[in-house]
C-alpha cells in the first residue's frame, strides 16, 4: 500500500528530515509494505483500519 502525502509541503517537510526517513523505513519494515506517509493522523488511520476507498 502506498499512502500519498496530502500536500507537497507536508511531503517535503517529512522527506527532508532524516528522522522522518528513519520513521518511514521503520513503518515500512514493520508492515512489510512500502509506505509514503503524510502525517501522524494518517499513520493512525493505517494502523486501525485498511483503506477501502
Amino acid at each position: 500500500v502506498i499512502v500519498w502525502p496530502r500536500d507537497a509541503g507536508t511531503a517535503a517537510a517529512l522527506v527532508g528530515d532524516e528522522g522522518g526517513r528513519v520513521f518511514l523505513r521503520a513503518i515500512s519494515a514493520a508492515s512489510g509494505l512500502p509506505v509514503c506517509l503524510a502525517g501522524a493522523h494518517d499513520l493512525h488511520d493505517i494502523q486501525r483500519k485498511p483503506r477501502t476507498r
